[in-house]
């Protein structure tokens, strides 16, 4: 981490109130642009000031980039007067009025994010801690491929079979199966803990990263793609950063630039496969070759942005037709731990999981969920300051994964670890993300040192 000297103190503190400033002085402006470019102000600066304390390529700032992406990059490209074509456009769907609440919610929500992230003190090693070397963790990692393998490859052929003949609403019915689908979860983090395991061995962490973005690609092909790009965001997260040491001034940026440019063509080919009713491999191929020289970029992004519209529905119905959940979300989501057979616990919380679900029936739609969004189903415009306690909690989980990927992993990091991809898609998501997988593989990690520490004793007592 970076120690901050007190006169990098005071800079910081002055810079925050630049920030509140700029954000509360936003809202009295009722115009839509000025709220956008005020907005696009704001998380520049909160990267920057994030940034000093997390490095510019941290767990934080890729939370703040992320965040603006898919919530609000419609309307920078609308008042850059950039035209984009996608399926849910914010402006269209809910008008000008609800769009400049969404950005007004944002700005606020990003303002108190920072303010969290910056809030954190710097972890110290705890020496009382249990640590793993390197070699229990490719152990691990090993064991939770063999574990989850079949599970993952199961649920991924089905979904992929599934998109091909009855289209992407149908891999619904796959990912459906809780048990199932969480257990194939393991296989993901299985290859995370094979590549933070080889993080003294560049080649073998390149090689396994490699063949396992490759995989992660080809599921991809059933049209579901957000838990897959968190994954991979999170593999490349890792090698770059505590392993390969990437640097922007390198001269690999240009390939890892390309490279990047080509993952988006293919994600963004296979998100317009979902609303093609022809399904095959020349489509897709022609839809590849469209992508790859038309307009792609802009398209992609809005989809991105396209998250939005979560936020803009429960500001139009939330505290109006529909009451506050008042922190229920947070509460019910721990019920996610539970084994959720045939769907049984939708039945009595399906609300409270998903604030999408409480919406009006004739606004249902596949535009996903949102924090924000979640934020707001809660607590209203309140919601917005709420983000300073997520700051908190992303900014201690990225000091302690920092601190232990430079040195050694804890029980706790390891935790810390899996649940960072869920980080990723909280943003388009819900708390109960990181429930089941911390609580669900925590215990299977706690199984694992059980059977080593059983077996270690066994084999000491043989040598008496």
């Amino acid at each position: 981490m970076y120690v901050c000297n007190k006169k990098s103190n005071l800079l910081v503190v002055g810079a925050l109130i630049v920030l509140w400033a700029i954000t509360i002085l936003s809202l009295f402006f009722k115009s839509f642009y000025l709220n956008v470019w005020i907005g696009i102000i704001i998380v520049v600066l909160s990267i920057i000031l994030t940034s000093k304390k997390y490095g510019i390529f941290s767990i934080p700032t890729l939370f703040i980039a992320l965040s603006y992406l898919f919530h609000c990059f419609q309307f920078c490209l609308y008042v850059l007067k950039i035209e984009y074509n996608v399926a849910f456009n914010i402006i269209e769907v809910l008008g000008f009025e609800i769009a400049t609440k969404i950005v007004r919610f944002f700005n606020i929500a990003i303002c108190s994010l920072t303010t969290g992230f910056i809030s954190v003190k710097n972890r110290k090693i705890n020496t009382n801690c249990k640590y793993y070397n390197d070699e229990t963790i490719r152990l691990y990692g090993r064991v939770f491929c063999i574990l989850f393998f079949l599970p993952r490859i199961y649920i991924d052929i089905l979904n992929v079979i599934y998109f091909f003949k009855f289209g992407y609403e149908s891999t619904f019915q796959v990912t459906s199966v809780g048990i199932l689908s969480t257990l194939g979860y393991g296989f993901y983090l299985g290859v995370i803990l094979l590549i933070v395991g080889n993080r003294n061995n560049k080649i073998n962490a390149k090689k396994i990263l490699i063949v396992f973005s490759v995989y992660l690609i080809i599921s991809m092909f059933s049209g579901r793609r957000m838990e897959q790009t968190a994954i991979l965001l999170t593999c490349f997260f890792v090698y770059y950063k505590y392993i390969s040491h990437f640097k922007i001034k390198s001269i690999k940026f240009l390939f890892v630039a390309l490279i990047l440019y080509l993952c988006i063509v293919i994600v963004s080919t296979l998100g317009d496969l979902r609303y093609t009713d022809i399904l095959s491999i020349s489509t897709y191929f022609n839809k590849f070759l469209e992508n790859l020289s038309g307009k792609l970029v802009y398209n992609q992004l809005a989809e991105f942005g396209d998250t939005g519209i979560s936020l803009g529905y429960a500001i139009k119905y939330f505290g109006k037709e529909v009451q506050y959940n008042y922190g229920l979300s947070y509460v019910n989501s721990w019920t996610q731990v539970l084994p959720n057979i045939n769907n049984i616990l939708n039945e009595y919380f399906a609300s409270d999981y998903s604030f999408v679900q409480a919406l009006p029936l004739n606004e249902h739609a596949n535009f996903g969920c949102s924090y924000l969004g979640e934020l707001y189903y809660n607590f209203g415009f309140a919601g917005a300051f709420f983000t300073f306690f997520i700051g908190m909690i992303i900014g201690k989980i990225a000091n302690i994964i920092n601190s232990s990927l430079t040195s050694e992993l804890s029980f706790g990091s390891i935790i810390f670890l899996f649940i960072t991809p869920a980080i990723f898609t909280f943003i388009r998501g819900s708390f109960s993300d990181f429930i089941r997988i911390g609580v669900w593989f925590g215990f299977f990690i706690l199984i694992l040192n059980s059977i080593k520490l059983t077996r270690a004793s066994m084999e000491s007592n043989s040598h008496i």
